[in-house]
């Protein structure tokens, strides 16, 4: 399935059950296993640095949501396929993550 998202018009409806908020929902589940993959990927990278007990799944998920929906705000199909943009900025996204928690410890 294909999907035309136009820069700045992803902002999140306020009325649930509105067609907005339908096309918002949808945008969201077609979204998650990007999202799951990603995290799937930065869990197998935060063992590699050490990081596995610091780090859990519940605070990977949250992070690759955010920035999937953040980057969906400003796509723009005009620049490129829409699969490529959204894995390597995410996996970018979660890599600084990681990098931030590690230099935490």
């Amino acid at each position: 399935m294909f999907m035309t998202v136009r820069p700045g018009g992803l902002a999140r409806p306020k009325r649930p059950g509105s067609r907005q908020w339908r096309a918002w929902r949808r945008l969201v589940e077609l979204l998650d296993p990007l999202a799951n993959g990603a995290v799937r990927r930065a869990r197998v990278r935060a063992r590699r640095l050490g990081l596995s007990d610091e780090v859990d799944l519940e605070d990977l998920v949250p992070e690759a949501r955010m920035e999937i929906w953040r980057l969906a705000q400003g796509f723009d199909a005009a620049r490129g396929p829409a699969l490529p943009y959204f894995v390597v900025r995410v996996g970018a996204r979660l890599r600084h993550y990681l990098t931030s928690v590690a230099r935490r410890r």
